[in-house]
């Protein structure tokens, strides 16, 4: 049994996995997610190119973070913006249990304490990594751990 329904252009889910794969465009995705969940349409923008493909308050009840990851990191040890052309770092450790978030003083840096995260993989497409919350945040850096697998909860 699948958890989409799909018509038009459009594919309507049910249900985020993690692990699971949902395309490889953050924008269509997006709307999708809208038309599924019922996530802020007026957030859509924030998924064009050269955006920060994170909508913030965005999903149904207005209180989570909608985040796509398009380059995500794995060492752990790239540590400072300036070695990663001034941009942000995002590193997924433990498996994705755990992600670091490494911003340029220059971002803007509001978010809520939870996000719904989607991180592109080896194929070139976003997965759903699960809900995650900010337990630790310094200046420019934000630790989120999953706290969930599945939307919604």
């Amino acid at each position: 049994m699948t958890n989409t329904i799909a018509y038009s252009t459009k594919i309507i889910y049910s249900k985020l996995i993690m692990n699971r794969e949902y395309g490889t465009n953050s924008k269509m995705i997006y709307i999708n997610m809208c038309e599924s969940f019922g996530w802020d349409k007026t957030q859509i923008g924030c998924f064009s190119r050269g955006r920060s493909l994170c909508a913030v308050r965005a999903d149904r009840e207005r209180i989570r973070d909608v985040w796509f990851i398009y380059n995500p990191k794995d060492d752990a040890n790239l540590t400072n913006v300036r070695d990663n052309d001034n941009k942000p770092i995002d590193t997924i450790l433990d498996n994705g249990e755990t992600i670091r978030e490494i911003i340029p003083f220059h971002y803007e840096t509001e978010h809520t304490p939870e996000r719904l995260v989607f991180a592109k993989n080896q194929n070139g497409k976003y997965m759903f990594l699960g809900i995650y919350k900010c337990n630790d945040e310094g200046t420019h850096t934000r630790i989120w751990h999953r706290i969930a697998t599945e939307y919604p909860l």
